[in-house]
C-alpha cells in the first residue's frame, strides 16, 4: 500500500498541483536525506538488518514512502520532460542501480550506502521498466507485450523451481542453524 500510497503522491503533486517533476523529485529527495539524517542521528545506524524497534521501523516506511515518491518523479521526468521514453529511462536507472552494485562486489566497503543507493534506484528503474511493458498491453507497443509475457513467464518459472533453486531435495525441510 505505501508503494501504491508513494506512487500517486508523486502523479498527484504533478497533476493536481502542477508542480514539475524536477521540484517534486528534488523535494523528495532533500526529505529522503533529512529522515536518513534524523534516522542516523537518533539510532546511529541505517542498517535494514537491525530494525527492532517501532521508531526504527518507522524510520524505514518513511525512507521506502520517500524512495516511492522520488522514484515516481525521476521516471516521469526522464521519460516525459526529457523525452528519453520509457524504455531509455529504464536503461539509464538500470546503469544507476548497477553503480553501486558493482561498487561494492569488488571494493566490499559501505555496505550500508550501496544498499540504499540501489534500493532508491529501484524504483525509477521498475517504474520505466513496467511503463514501457503497460504500453505494450495497450497497443502503443508490441514488443512490450512479449517482455510482459517473458515477466509472466521467468516469475513462474521460478516460482514452480523454488525448491531446486533453494536446495531444497523432496522431504527436506529448512531449518535455521
Amino acid at each position: 500500500m505505501i508503494a501504491i500510497f508513494g506512487t500517486m503522491l508523486a502523479d498527484s503533486i504533478h497533476i493536481a498541483l502542477g508542480i514539475p517533476y524536477e521540484i517534486s523529485a528534488l523535494g523528495f529527495a532533500i526529505l529522503l536525506i533529512v529522515n536518513f539524517s534524523i534516522w542516523y542521528g537518533i539510532e546511529g545506524t541505517l542498517s535494514v538488518h537491525e530494525i527492532t524497534t517501532r521508531r526504527r521501523e518507522l524510520f524505514y516506511w518513511l525512507t521506502i514512502l520517500f524512495t516511492f515518491g522520488l522514484g515516481t518523479a525521476l521516471g516521469d521526468y526522464t521519460s516525459h520532460v526529457l523525452n528519453w521514453g520509457t524504455l531509455n529511462s529504464g536503461f539509464f536507472f538500470l546503469i544507476l542501480f548497477a553503480i553501486p552494485i558493482i561498487w561494492r562486489v569488488f571494493s566490499k566497503k559501505a555496505e550500508i550506502l550501496t544498499f540504499w543507493s540501489a534500493y532508491v534506484m529501484t524504483r525509477p528503474l521498475g517504474a520505466s521498466f513496467a511503463d514501457w511493458g503497460s504500453y505494450g498491453l495497450y497497443g502503443h507497443n508490441p514488443e512490450g507485450v512479449g517482455f510482459f509475457l517473458l515477466t509472466i513467464f521467468l516469475i513462474l518459472l521460478i516460482a514452480l523451481s523454488a525448491k531446486s533453486f533453494l536446495g531444497i531435495k523432496r522431504n527436506e525441510t529448512v531449518t535455521s542453524q
